[in-house]
């Protein structure tokens, strides 16, 4: 028998990096179709139907606002929401006149019609929010450059269907259909694993947009990357997500103004997916690892993957406090799975209205509220990351082309990174119950902790880099005033003598002239010899070292020269090279401090 899902809420993220002149909030104000809500402690997304209804005497929005508040940790309160004169570095937009419903149909019938798959389904649109968070507070709004001007913008749409039930592959497919926003390949000439036909509707199921994008998007994808597959707008997103991000994605006026637009994800994007049944233990084990995994519908009899790589399935992905596998002896609610495998965060449980279906304190609201932050918390911290590493790579290659500005880009991207790390990075998110286990689950499979470590690593080797730079200018500047310094001292005591001789000559009955074209001689053999010496000072500073030391002094230079441009070129290999450069300083009989 099928099991049957009778519940389901999916949440979408659609992280975006703006990183130009144009502000993300000058973007916003020519798209037109966004207004901005007070803040996050007061938006109206996530909540139940009716949010300012009174419960016993109490809006449904205080009591839900309230119990998100006092879940998380002071430092990630101020972080969302803001303390004070300590303003809060997120930002929420709503879409104006945003679409209520989805019509969705998921495959055309040619590929199945098994679970219903052909068929047309109704959602509700629960969410449609933008967030913006600033990166970089420090900066100056006027005067920024765009690498200063920074931040993440991540699009929040929740869909959920609760009025008919439906098979749990058919859940399966949704999860793994409707999230995509690019078709991977193409098949038959559609866009292969992406929804057949979707239409967004207004709260009176009047039509807003229609966009069947398996059947026009196949040919307007290939031109669009081969258009511009040398740019970071290389991504042919699809038409139902570029309607709700109001078209920017269309125009050569809308690619202009796209400049600095970065996505960091493929075209699978994170979800979280709260899901009910009449009976949870009727899913089998190849159902749960479908769900986690957010794969596509297929016998609940078999594995989407080989048995031994799923063998510490149970114990690697799955948050079991609140599960037990036979019922006898159990609570009803002891029905409760989380699983996550990083980019999917999945919670199963038994539809109780007291319990795990309830919108206003039970675990669906926990999961539109409590959860959703946590996951949007968690999935800004990965994209930051990502685009920490991607700035880094690019430096690198900023500072071969031209040293000054790729030292000022470095120091930007140092500010941020330390900006991030200060305000931005936390260990922990709540000491509240499920709360530790979860987000520390969460965050291991999104591998938040190696890819902080990753950038940390990259951003040490770029400071050693510099500073290993910048002593060896110093070294050689230093040296080279010393020699100038050298054999200034010998032309300051030639022209002490000339210029004796200068004042004898009127009481030897030269003339004036005769004595200022003498002098004007003297300093302009002077001024010649000084820009000589200023000029070959390196050769000169090398003859000095041999004279002093006896020995060539010739493979010094040259060898080091050549690992200071290998340094240059591969700076991964900064350990490496920087003990040859050492071994070289030590068998030429020069000592040069080194960092690192």
């Amino acid at each position: 028998m099928v099991a049957m899902v009778t519940g389901l809420h999916e949440i979408v993220f659609f992280p975006m990096i703006y990183q130009s002149e144009a502000s993300f909030i000058e973007r916003i104000a020519q798209w037109g179709c966004w207004d901005e809500a007070a803040g996050l402690f007061d938006r109206l997304d996530g909540l139940p139907p009716a949010p300012f209804c009174q419960l016993d005497g109490i809006s449904r929005q205080d009591i839900v606002r309230y119990g998100e508040n006092v879940f998380y940790h002071p430092f990630v309160q101020r972080f969302l929401y803001g303390h004070g004169d300590n303003q809060t570095p997120v930002r929420v937009w709503q879409r104006k006149n945003g679409p209520a419903r989805l019509r969705l149909r998921l495959m055309e019938k040619d590929e199945g019609s098994c679970w219903q798959r052909d068929a047309v389904a109704d959602f509700q649109v629960c969410r449609t929010s933008l967030y913006w968070f600033n990166l970089d507070e420090g900066a100056n709004e006027a005067t920024a450059t765009p690498q200063e001007r920074f931040g993440i913008a991540i699009l929040a749409l929740e869909i959920a269907k609760t009025d008919q039930p439906m098979a749990v592959q058919y859940a399966q497919e949704l999860l793994d259909r409707f999230r995509r926003i690019y078709p991977p390949y193409f098949s038959k000439g559609r866009g292969g694993r992406i929804p057949y036909e979707i239409e967004w509707q207004d709260a009176y199921s009047q039509h807003c947009h229609n966009a069947p994008p398996s059947r026009t998007d196949d040919r307007r994808c290939l031109d669009w990357v081969k258009k511009h597959h040398n740019t970071r707008v290389s991504y042919p997103v699809l038409e139902h997500w570029r309607w709700l991000l109001a078209n920017v994605w269309e125009d050569a006026e809308s690619i202009k103004a796209m400049e600095g637009l970065t996505i960091m994800e493929d075209e699978r994007l994170p979800l979280m997916a709260w899901i009910a049944c009449d009976d949870p233990r009727a899913l089998t084990r190849q159902d749960f690892v479908r769900l986690c995994f957010a794969d596509e519908g297929g016998r609940s009899d078999a594995y989407p993957y080989a048995p031994n790589f799923l063998a510490d399935f149970d114990a690697n992905h799955c948050y079991d406090r609140y599960w037990v596998e036979q019922p006898a002896g159990a609570h009803d609610w002891m029905s409760t799975r989380f699983m996550t495998s990083g980019y999917a965060f999945v919670t199963v449980g038994n539809n109780d209205p007291h319990f795990y279906a309830d919108g206003t304190s039970g675990l669906l609201s926990h999961f539109r509220n409590h959860y959703f932050l946590m996951g949007l918390i968690l999935h800004f911290q990965k994209t930051a990351l990502l685009a920490f590493s991607d700035r880094l790579s690019g430096n690198v290659t900023q500072l071969a082309a031209a040293k000054q500005c790729g030292q000022q880009g470095a120091k930007d991207i140092r500010r941020s990174l330390l900006h991030f790390t200060s305000r931005y990075w936390f260990p922990d998110l709540t000491s509240q119950l499920p709360g530790p286990g979860t987000p520390d689950l969460w965050r291991h499979k999104l591998r938040l902790t190696s890819l902080c470590e990753q950038v940390m690593g990259e951003a040490r080797e770029l400071n050693e880099w510099l500073d290993m730079e910048n002593e060896q200018q110093l070294a050689q500047t230093t040296a080279r005033l010393t020699t100038v310094a050298t054999l200034g001292l010998a032309a300051s005591l030639a022209v002490a003598t000339l210029g004796s001789d200068i004042a004898v000559l009127p009481s030897t009955g030269t003339g004036l002239v005769d004595s200022l074209v003498n002098a004007t001689l003297v300093f302009a053999g002077w001024f010649g010899l000084t820009w000589m010496v200023v000029k070959h000072s390196r050769k000169i500073h090398l003859l000095f070292e041999k004279l002093a030391s006896g020995k060539r002094p010739d493979s010094y230079p040259v060898a080091r020269i050549e690992h200071v441009r290998q340094l240059q070129k591969f700076p991964h290999r900064g350990s490496v090279t920087r003990c040859r450069l050492h071994a070289i300083d030590l068998n030429c009989g020069h000592v040069f401090p080194h960092s690192g």
